[in-house]
């Protein structure tokens, strides 16, 4: 009687190792997963904020050739000419 009880215990100890060891693999395929989103989301966020970034350098670049324009236009042809 006692081995039985003993071979049952052990056999409860090995599910229960099996069930975690379960849980710890599908946690582990969970975290594997949601890094691997959020290393496919934040490159696309960087690209946006470039993306901004140079439109913003060019709108700036535009702005001042546009500024240069004007001047040299005043200059050449004088404030009532134009």
């Amino acid at each position: 009687m006692e081995t039985t009880f003993n071979k049952n215990k052990e056999n409860e100890e090995a599910t229960k190792k099996t069930e975690v060891n379960k849980m710890a693999h599908a946690i582990a395929i969970i975290n594997r997963k949601l890094s691997l989103s959020i290393r496919n989301i934040l490159p696309t966020f960087t690209v946006i904020k470039s993306e901004n970034d140079i439109e913003q350098i060019l709108l700036m670049q535009q702005v001042e050739k546009d500024r240069d324009r004007i001047k040299q236009s005043y200059y050449d042809h004088g404030p009532y000419l134009r």
